[in-house]
């Protein structure tokens, strides 16, 4: 974190990295829920347990970014 005051503005200026941040959680709730997706598209495995944890972990990817985004 880089905390820095300019005097002829009277401001302080703060770089801490957070747009670094909240792309980076971006990149990875959109990895998750394509994973999710991929995962969830094979028809030839019958809908079982494992299933089941992956439409859960695409739904709270779903969500994630819907509140990125909005």
């Amino acid at each position: 974190m880089d905390i820095k005051y300019n005097q002829t503005t009277a401001s302080i200026e703060i770089k801490d990295g957070l747009k670094n941040h909240f792309f980076i959680v971006k990149l990875l709730l959109i990895i998750t829920f394509i994973n999710a997706v991929l995962n969830l598209s094979n028809a030839q495995v019958a809908f079982g347990f494992m299933k089941i944890i992956w439409l859960f972990i695409g739904m709270v990817a779903a969500f994630g970014l819907r509140n990125y985004f909005f």
